[in-house]
């Protein structure tokens, strides 16, 4: 080693995707994980393509109700909230269906982690780039206060949207919001307060404030609807202790009785979803997941801080990413994978080698940290 170059430690070079010895095999593709499209058999008509909704009615019949306000003129903006995989996609999969049964004129996207800091992105793959050059360059002017900007492009955005739907009711559907731009959200509310015959309805993982916005909580699946939901996957009852670790979470349901035969591990696809959960973490907290992988579904702060060898506060910083992506959920001073399944899949992509490196580099760090307070 050259002189003054310190010793780096295994957990920040390592991360499950630079260093995963699973790949995907490229002929095995289920439909179930993209939940856009998702058709459950003996579900709906499928003819037309209706998505099925399992333990959903409640927030669909909550969701219909809006739509048909829009015939009276009464538009509103709605938050689908909940974690990953909960079924968030497939309730708008199933309110489109619904809207373009009754002739509401439908406008469908989703925001993008790497679009975050793009102006107007995530409202743009909703209306597949109908904006005018004035609209995006009053953005960029930013002629008077930032308000005054969001209501001239909401207005601008709204007066497109009513020519293209000729002066007919609209909806405007975005999936993935917590990967939204600000000014897509902000413009999207304005259009929500100004009353007119508009249905705004976003999917997120994370609470979205404001007083313009309703809340619709997505919670687990109960097991009546977890069973019913498998059994209409596998076309046959699976073994509740096969769907145990899904926790209620609808994508892991499916994708665990779509391959209710394989005994150990987790089904590729569902793997590989579990994995392309962690992509919009930064290096420094996929580091941090690893330890905790190797530590159990729960850990200690100051235990992850001896582990990683830096302060608690620092801990808390490299965590922030995956508490506010749902991936883990901080409480009291423990930090916890919010699935366990996450935690599993971690741990198997992570090749034995660096399994054990990282076992090992721990218990010496604990030991090191034991010598020098006692001595």
């Amino acid at each position: 080693m050259p002189p003054g170059e310190s010793v780096t430690t295994q957990t920040q070079v390592l991360s499950p995707r630079r260093h995963s010895t699973y790949v995907a095999p490229p002929t095995r593709q289920y439909v179930p994980l993209g939940f856009t499209g998702l058709r459950i058999p003996g579900k709906g008509d499928q003819s037309i393509g209706r998505p099925a909704l399992i333990g959903r009615g409640t927030e669909l019949a909550q969701l219909q109700g809006a739509a048909a306000s829009l015939g009276v003129g009464r538009g509103s903006a709605i938050a689908v909230e909940g974690v990953a995989g909960v079924g968030k996609s497939l309730l708008l999969d199933a309110l489109a269906f619904e809207c373009r049964g009754a002739g509401v004129r439908v406008f469908r996207g989703a925001a993008l982690p790497l679009e975050q800091g793009i102006a107007l992105a995530a409202l743009s793959s909703c209306m597949g780039g109908r904006f005018t050059e004035r609209a995006l360059a009053a953005l960029g002017r930013g002629q008077g206060a930032s308000g005054q900007v969001t209501d001239r492009i909401a207005g601008t955005v709204a007066a497109s949207v009513r020519r293209t739907a000729g002066g007919g009711p609209v909806a405007i559907l975005l999936d993935d919001a917590q990967w939204a731009d600000a000014q897509s959200l902000d413009v999207l509310t304005a259009m929500a307060a100004a009353g007119a015959p508009l249905l705004v309805v976003v999917a997120t993982r994370q609470h979205l404030r404001g007083p313009h916005w309703t809340g619709i909580r997505l919670g687990r699946l109960d097991e009546g609807s977890v069973a019913q939901l498998a059994r209409a996957t596998a076309g046959a009852p699976v073994p509740p202790a096969r769907l145990a670790p899904a926790e209620g979470i609808a994508r892991y349901v499916i994708a665990l009785a779509a391959e209710a035969d394989e005994p150990d591990g987790l089904p590729p696809e569902l793997l590989a979803a579990l994995l392309r959960e962690l992509d919009p973490l930064p290096d420094h907290t996929r580091d941090l997941l690893e330890v905790m992988a190797v530590l159990g579904p729960t850990a200690a702060l100051d235990e992850l801080a001896t582990a990683l060898r830096i302060t608690t506060p620092e801990v808390l910083n490299a965590a922030d990413e995956a508490i506010t992506h749902g991936v883990l959920h901080h409480h009291g001073d423990e930090l916890a994978f919010r699935h366990r399944l996450l935690h599993r899949a971690l741990l198997l992509a992570l090749p034995a080698t660096v399994r054990t490196a990282l076992r090992l580099q721990i218990d010496s760090t604990r030991n090191t940290r034991s010598w020098e307070r006692h001595g």
